[in-house]
């Protein structure tokens, strides 16, 4: 290899002669010795990678910065027509014949495969099943022709040139197929055509401004959009419950319910949503933290907390209005997000971008200026949110 190298580098640097003898034996000596020592013959040419690389890395920089230091130090330069710009040409040729005949060979031993291979099926389209494929291919013994997968984002996604094709539920129809394109036949229509619905696993907390700035309009526009919610959500299964809530001061912080979780959406319900109105301030934090809590109580895999308000976290006492009232409000919604609660705000206040982007970041609220358009607004962005 080293001669090779040499040679090479010779080719590539035409102005200087091959007079190299004493160097070059000196460079193959060492250079042998460090392949030994850091096993590059004991590697496996059949599962050559970066490690292989690395170590004859090593090996061919060791050998080649022991000629550079002899042709300095010894002052062989002159005599044998060989620089140390030589020596490292040499060197990264080298480095080259050995890492390409590690990749030719392992490339000859992955396609001397059995003449019969068996066709395989890998369940689980991740990174184990990744690592399947690959060491099905290098026994050559088998030969994948897809994979299987229960999650639906995952269908027909391509690894390594095979198809997600279904789930496991999937795997008679899979198998069938196969056998149809073996023989010939025609497949059948129906495979992977069907689409199944996903099951939800949601919770819905919507709690309703009830403030005393509602009043007319707002309240009309609001329980409008209840009714509208419930009457999809009841076609939907989703699990939700109705809150309102106003208050003053911290000795009346008012929680109104509507409907529960576990109550059925029946005229009871219906009337309570009729029977919304006005009341006092929009003290939000102690609000969230109790609705939270009922919420963080139903067992969901999603849990949303929607609000419905007009306007910004407000109270007529005790140092609430202003930038007390926005700071509780907002440690009230972090200690939603840490139960796993996902806040989304909906609102009519034209002056929202303010301070609502402090209380529930960048993305997770919406501002309806024609509030007269908040019941379909509200059905729409519900579907956005839960899709």
């Amino acid at each position: 290899m080293a001669v090779a190298g040499l040679l090479t580098a010779q080719l590539l640097r035409i102005d200087l002669t091959i007079g190299a003898a004493s160097i070059l034996g000196l460079i193959i000596a060492v250079r042998l010795a460090a392949f030994v020592r850091v096993g590059m013959y004991r590697s496996v040419l059949r599962y050559s990678g970066l490690h292989t690389l690395t170590i004859a890395s090593l090996g061919v920089a060791l050998g080649t910065g022991v000629g550079v230091a002899a042709t300095f130090f010894l002052h062989w330069e002159n005599a044998a027509g060989l620089g140390p710009r030589m020596l490292i040409l040499e060197g990264l040729a080298s480095l080259a014949v050995c890492g390409a005949t590690r990749v030719i060979a392992r490339i000859v031993l992955e396609r001397q495969v059995c003449a019969v291979q068996q066709r395989a099926l890998i369940y689980g389209a991740g990174d184990l099943g990744e690592l399947t494929m690959r060491n099905l291919r290098r026994l050559g013994s088998y030969r994948p022709v897809g994979f299987l997968d229960d999650d639906r984002h995952k269908h027909r996604a391509i690894i390594h040139g095979r198809s997600v094709l279904g789930g496991l539920k999937d795997l008679d129809a899979v198998v069938a197929a196969c056998v149809d394109l073996r023989t010939g036949a025609e497949l059948s229509e129906r495979l992977m055509v069907k689409r199944r619905k996903a099951e939800r696993d949601m919770a819905v907390m919507f709690m309703v401004d009830m403030s005393g700035s509602t009043k007319g309009w707002v309240n009309d526009a609001e329980r409008e959009a209840l009714v509208l919610l419930a009457e999809a959500l009841e076609i939907l299964g989703d699990r939700y419950a109705i809150y309102g809530f106003s208050g003053v001061t911290r000795q009346r912080c008012e929680i109104y319910r509507i409907k529960r979780f576990d109550e059925p959406y029946s005229d009871a319900v219906r009337g309570r949503i009729a029977g919304i109105k006005a009341q006092d301030y929009t003290r939000m934090g102690a609000a969230i933290r109790h609705l939270s809590t009922l919420l963080d109580r139903v067992d969901a895999r999603t849990k949303l907390l929607v609000t419905l308000s007009d306007g910004k976290p407000d109270d007529y006492s005790d140092h609430y209005r202003g930038e007390y009232g926005i700071e509780d409000t907002r440690q009230a919604l972090a200690e939603a997000h840490r139960r796993g609660i996902h806040p989304f705000c909906v609102t009519i206040d034209k002056e929202a971008r303010d301070y609502l982007p402090h209380l529930y970041g960048a993305v997770n609220w919406t501002l309806v200026e024609d509030v007269t358009r908040l019941p379909l607004k509200v059905a729409e962005i519900y579907r956005r949110l839960t899709t």
